[in-house]
Formats: structure tokens, C-alpha cells, sequence
């Protein structure tokens, strides 16, 4: 401390002299007025200085100035290892690249090998840094996730979805967004409230698309989920049930859709340029959908409870405020998006992978097809499978909310399609604040993200991780450690609609796999991303009625 004390008043009074000789110099050569002035000031600054050191109070303040700039020079480590590439362009084509054509684990793993499990690129304009896991995952999807991190998109995602829509909002915004549309529809309670209406809609579907066909047809499984699913998700949150009015959304929907991996280039010609023309028209078509509902609530024609639209223009948010029209189009449409593409997705996935495994699609179909003694007891005791529920059923009879959860193999097959065909093979965060993280330092608005390449995928952490195997989800078996497996994410951010895609999913296999038999004819079908999990061919498959 007395040194502190020493060289602060040598340097103060270094300062002193050198300016009371400057001042003194120019003295000479002039009137001397700057002289007089400022050097009663000068004893005055000299004097409370010296007061207030020997009081203590100022040698607390420099030794705690000196302090936090050692501690910041000391905590000042580098950057993760890595290459931002050329300006704007970054490494972004490759990304891309791997991205689209599902080769994102090499990309990762090559660099790895070269700069370690931590590492930088720079992505859409934007510095980057991948995490490891599990530590870098927890680092984004735990309980910090509101202080440390915010969602983020790139910029050409954000246009087309909207800056109104859950996906790019955040903190308190977000938050509120997310309860009202929790609270009125996707809830687990209000979520179980819709079974009798899926139910319905995919017994339906069934009849009309594929039972009404011969024996041997070929169809396109891909297609025929996507009318399935995206028919569900607009009569729940539009009322839409006019099959003409669902075909010409559902055209200008993906069209716009398509745009999301696109190369965002703006001119005629181009996707990009398509997909945002596309967007104005859902815009017009909902506004006039959304104006219409206000009508008819008004006259009562419509109730305040008939679907998701009515429900937002008679309800506020927590603070009072009712969302405006521009607000309602981008949160429906984002709403439209996540309802039906990853389901439709996920359904198709699962009837390619169901068949590569036989013992998979016998115990799927009849809920008692053990392939050890080791299973046989755990099987027993877990709740009925498919043949089974149908059997405890009268003519008519509706599933109830204890028959899904009872479906226990069912939703370990598709989390394990879930983690072969996540939705998002790498999914991005920004950081809010600069963190250190395994000894490098990370800015505060550098993009953070994290993969299924180094953990779901990863044979560290899942034994053949290539494989077909919901077994590895079986309650007996050692679970992955945490934040390795996120199929809806976690956190606050966690997939607002897990709770209605599980339902979905059980209760459309459940009638399927009990009504169709089929062979997939093209087994090893390429699957691209544009943005989700898509088979390039539509995945044929040639079907067969199961006669009871």
C-alpha cells in the first residue's frame, strides 16, 4: 500500500512540476496571464489530493483500479482456435454444403481433429464458435440460458418468418409470447383436449388416402404426411376445413418454405426472391382470414374457443396487450411451420426405419414380440402397445390420454428417429455476455452453436450411434449423459410443441401400423436438409391393407 501511495504522489507531483514549468516558459515569452491563473488551481488540486491519500479512502480506489486491471489482463485469454475465412463469406458455403447433404458430423469432426472440440468459423457474416459437449451444450440450454445466451436466426430465416415470431423474439418479449401461446394451445391439458379431434383427422386421412387405394399401389409416404399434417394443424389454429382452401395454402406455404435454406439473394429468378413473394401472399390471405374472425366474433358467429385464431384475438397476454394483425400473421405462421413439417417429417422417417429392423415393426404392431428373456419381464410390466389397446376398445371408442403415455415403444422409436433425423442438425444461440469457456475467451454477440454431430452422434457418448436402435431408450438400459440428447432443445427455448407432436405422432402410428402394411422402395433414399430432414425421391412405398 505504501508503495501504491509513493508513486501516485511522484507521479502527481511529476505532473505539477513539468506543467508549472511549461506554464512558466510561456510566461517569458508572454504576458504570463496563463501563469497567474492556473497555478493557484494547481497548489489547490495539490493539496486536496494529498489530503484525501492520507485519509486512505483514494489509495482503496487506485488499489482497486490496479486490482480489476490485473484480473482483466489476467483473464484476458484468446479466442477459440480457428478460421473466420474471407469477409462476409467466412466458411459458410461449406457449412451449407454439409448441412444440406447431411454430412454436418465430417465437417465437425475435420475440425476438431485440426482445432479441438472448441472451435471458431465464421457463419452468415457471423463469428462463430462451436461448443463440445456436454459441457458447451449445458451452456446453452441450462438454467443460464436467459443471462448468458438469445435465440437467433440467420438474417434470411428471420425475414421470411417473420420479427414478430417466437423463433426471433427474446428475454421479456419472448417470455410473453411463449405463455400465451402455451397457455391457450400448447399446454400438455390443453393439448389433451385436441386427442378426439386428431384422432378423427388421422382416422380419416387413413380412409381416404390410403385405404381407399388397391393393394400394391405405390404412393409417395412423404406427401401424403405432409396433407395429413398440415390439414390437422390449420384446422386447430385457423378453422380452416375446406379442402380447396388447404391445397392453395398449403402450395404458397412451402413455396415460401423453400426459401429458408435457400442462397439469399434477392432478384427474379431466385428462391430467395420466390419464397418472399410467397410470404406477402400468406400475409394477404391471413390478414383476410384474420379480419373475417374479427367479424364474425363480433356478430357471434364465431367462439371465442373454436381454434387457436380465436382464442389470440379474444385473449391478451399477460400485460393486457392483444396481439396486432402483423403480430398474429407471424406468430401463426410460424406456429403452421413447426406444427406440420417436422411431424410430416418424422412420420415418413420412421416408416423407412421401422422396416430395417423386422423385430422393430412385429413389436410395434403387436405389442408382444420380445427378441430376449432379458426384455420379456421389462416389457410385461410397461403399459399396452398397439394391438393391445385396440383390443380393450369398443366400436367407436376414442383413445384417452392414459392409452398415449402407455404407448412407451412407440415414443422410444421415435426418439430414436428423432436422434438420427434431428430437426435441426446444428441450432444457434448468441451470446448476451463475454464468457470464458475451457480457457478461451467468447465475445458478447458472437454466434454459439451447438450439434448432434459431437453428442447424439458421437460413440462416446451412444454405442453405435449409425444404428437403428430404440432399445437404447428402453427405461432398463444406461441413458446418455445429459445435454446429449435435445431432440425439442431445452431451457427456456425448449420446443414450445413437444407435448403436441408426441401426441400427433402416437396416435397416427397407432391406427396406421394396425391398418397398412408396406415395403419402402428405395432403402437407402437420400436425405437432404432444407432446413428439416427431407427424402429426396418423396420415399416410395408400395402398401398393403391389413385385413383384421
Amino acid at each position: 500500500m505504501d508503495s501504491v501511495k509513493t508513486n501516485l504522489v511522484g507521479a502527481f507531483g511529476s505532473s505539477i512540476s513539468t506543467l508549472s514549468r511549461a506554464l512558466s516558459e510561456e510566461d517569458i515569452e508572454g504576458s504570463g496571464s496563463s501563469y497567474r491563473i492556473v497555478l493557484p488551481w494547481l497548489v489547490l488540486l495539490a493539496t486536496i489530493f494529498t489530503l484525501a491519500l492520507s485519509s486512505g479512502w483514494i489509495r482503496k480506489l487506485a488499489v482497486a483500479v490496479l486490482d480489476i486491471g490485473a484480473k482483466r489482463r489476467e483473464k484476458s485469454k484468446e479466442v477459440p482456435p480457428g478460421s473466420l475465412g474471407l469477409p462476409m463469406v467466412g466458411d459458410s458455403l461449406r457449412y451449407v454444403n454439409a448441412y444440406y447433404n447431411m454430412t454436418i458430423k465430417s465437417y465437425v469432426d475435420e475440425k476438431i481433429r485440426k482445432y479441438g472440440p472448441v472451435f471458431k468459423v465464421s457463419l452468415m457474416g457471423s463469428p462463430s464458435v462451436f461448443l463440445d459437449a456436454p459441457a458447451g451444450t449445458k451452456i446453452v440450454l441450462s438454467h443460464n440460458e436467459m443471462k448468458w445466451t438469445k435465440g437467433w436466426w440467420p438474417k434470411p430465416v428471420r425475414e421470411l418468418l417473420g420479427k414478430h415470431a417466437l423463433s426471433s423474439q427474446y428475454g421479456d418479449e419472448y417470455l410473453l409470447h411463449r405463455n400465451l401461446v402455451m397457455k391457450n394451445f400448447l399446454d400438455i391439458d390443453v393439448v389433451h383436449q385436441y386427442i378426439s379431434t386428431m384422432e378423427k383427422k388421422a382416422v380419416k386421412h387413413i380412409d381416404k388416402y390410403w385405404l381407399a387405394l388397391e393393394d400394391g399401389s405405390e404412393v409417395k409416404a412423404f406427401k401424403l404426411m405432409n396433407v395429413f399434417s398440415f390439414s390437422l394443424i390449420t384446422q386447430l389454429i385457423l378453422g380452416i376445413s375446406n379442402e380447396k382452401d388447404i391445397i392453395d395454402f398449403n402450395e404458397v406455404f412451402h413455396d415460401m418454405a423453400a426459401g429458408l435454406m435457400a442462397l439469399p439473394v434477392n432478384l427474379p429468378g431466385f428462391q430467395y426472391w420466390r419464397s418472399l413473394r410467397s410470404r406477402k401472399l400468406i400475409n394477404q390471405m391471413l390478414n383476410v382470414h384474420i379480419e373475417k374472425r374479427r367479424q364474425d366474433l363480433k356478430a357471434g358467429r364465431a367462439s371465442p374457443t373454436q381454434d387457436l385464431l380465436s382464442v389470440l384475438l379474444s385473449t391478451p397476454n399477460s400485460e393486457g396487450h392483444f396481439l396486432t394483425s402483423d403480430e398474429l400473421c407471424d406468430s401463426l405462421l410460424q406456429l403452421v411451420f413447426g406444427g406440420h413439417d417436422t411431424t410430416a417429417a418424422m412420420l415418413t422417417l420412421s416408416l423407412r426405419l421401422i422396416k430395417e429392423d423386422p423385430a422393430v415393426y412385429e413389436e410395434l404392431k403387436q405389442g408382444n414380440f420380445l427378441r430376449d428373456y432379458e426384455l420379456q419381464m421389462v416389457r410385461a410390466l410397461n403399459a399396452f402397445q398397439h394391438a393391445t389397446i385396440a383390443a380393450s376398445k369398443k366400436p367407436g371408442e376414442l383413445l384417452t390420454k392414459e392409452d398415449l403415455w402407455a404407448m412407451k415403444y412407440t415414443w422410444r422409436v421415435m426418439q430414436e428417429v428423432m436422434r438420427l433425423y434431428p430437426a435441426n442438425q446444428v441450432m444457434f444461440r448468441e451470446a448476451r455476455i463475454t464468457f470464458e469457456h475451457h480457457g478461451y475467451t467468447i465475445p458478447k454477440g458472437w454466434k454459439l452453436c451447438f450439434t448432434n454431430a459431437n453428442s447424439s452422434w458421437d460413440p462416446k457418448f451412444c454405442k453405435d450411434p449409425e444404428k437403428f436402435k430404440p432399445s437404447r431408450f428402453n427405461e432398463d438400459k444406461e441413458k446418455m449423459p445429459p445435454w446429449i440428447h435435445f431432440p425439442f432443445g431445452a431451457g427456456h427455448r425448449i420446443c414450445p410443441g413437444q407435448d403436441f407432436a408426441r401426441v400427433e405422432l402416437l396416435i397416427f402410428l397407432h391406427h396406421f401400423l394396425r391398418k397398412i402394411d408396406w415395403t419402402v422402395l428405395v432403402p437407402n433414399e437420400k436425405i437432404e436438409y432444407r432446413l428439416l430432414a427431407t427424402p429426396v425421391n418423396g420415399t416410395p412405398i408400395k402398401i398393403t391393407k391389413i385385413r383384421c
